[in-house]
């Protein structure tokens, strides 16, 4: 099976976020944006996975 870890965000002040994670990111990460969730495969960043997450806002 594969494994992720799950990345919660929180909303801080306009459009501002932080992350709250336990484990750096090897294979793949699950991102909870609000209702949405978009999983990020290996070699993706967390830096990455916040632009991201930035530009899911506007969907």
């Amino acid at each position: 099976m594969e494994s992720f870890y799950i990345f919660s965000w929180y909303t801080v002040s306009n459009n501002s976020y932080v992350i709250n994670h336990s484990e750096d990111v090897t294979e793949s990460v699950s991102v909870r944006a609000g209702l949405k969730v978009v999983r990020f495969y290996r070699n993706k960043t967390v830096q990455f996975a916040l632009q991201t997450h930035q530009s899911l806002l506007s969907l």
